[in-house]
């Protein structure tokens, strides 16, 4: 939780939020900040259903997130909201790591409980 939570805290409250509260990018002026400014709007709603699904349902990979709100055709995009959630404090790695969509394995995440 420690820096990261105070970072992701901070940048909620910023007009122009940045990673981890909002999508990221490399390049300032790019097409990767096109595409980071492009699914800003849903990311926002996205974050907050993965976030549920790991305060209701537990400890899973991303890509289970994904399957169980629904959203396997956007895994990616998924992925990424957990990334940014880790980040931020809101949830925490395990020890376990479980199959993934793609048949690799993938690091296992739970809800950090009191991050909120």
């Amino acid at each position: 939780m420690g820096e990261h939570t105070t970072t992701f805290r901070d940048n909620m409250q910023n007009q122009q939020p940045t990673y981890p509260t909002a999508p990221g990018y490399k390049e300032r002026g790019g097409t990767s900040q096109e595409a980071a400014q492009a699914v800003a709007a849903s990311a926002k709603s996205m974050r907050a259903a993965v976030l549920e699904c790991y305060r209701t349902k537990g400890a899973m990979t991303a890509d289970e997130v994904a399957r169980r709100i629904g959203l396997e055709h956007r895994v990616h995009s998924v992925r990424s909201r957990v990334t940014e959630l880790y980040r931020g404090g809101f949830l925490v790695k395990t020890q376990h790591r479980a199959e993934l969509l793609s048949g690799f394995a993938g690091r296992v995440y739970d809800y950090a409980g009191g991050a909120q």
